[in-house]
C-alpha cells in the first residue's frame, strides 16, 4: 500500500524483484483518504479478511506510521 501512484509502485516492485509476493497493491489514488488516514490499512485488512492483531506491517514514513496506529495495528 502506497501513497504513490500505482504505476510507480508496480515499477519499483518489478525492478526490486518481489512483485510476485504481493497479491495486490493499494494506491492512495484509488481511495477517498490516503495515509495518514487509517483507510488504506482498513481496506487491506478487509480484502484479506484479516484481523488487525495478526497483521504484519512495514512503513517508511511518519504518515504511514500514523495510519498503522490509527487503524489499530
Amino acid at each position: 500500500m502506497t501513497n504513490a501512484p500505482l504505476a510507480n509502485a508496480e515499477q519499483v516492485l518489478a525492478e526490486a524483484g518481489p512483485r510476485d509476493r504481493f497479491d495486490g497493491i493499494i494506491s492512495a489514488v484509488e481511495l477517498t483518504d490516503a495515509k495518514p488516514h487509517p483507510l488504506p490499512y482498513l481496506i487491506r485488512l478487509e480484502l484479506l479478511d484479516g484481523q488487525p492483531e495478526a497483521a504484519s506491517r512495514f512503513e517508511d514514513s511518519r504518515a504511514g506510521l500514523r495510519s498503522v496506529v490509527s487503524a489499530g495495528l
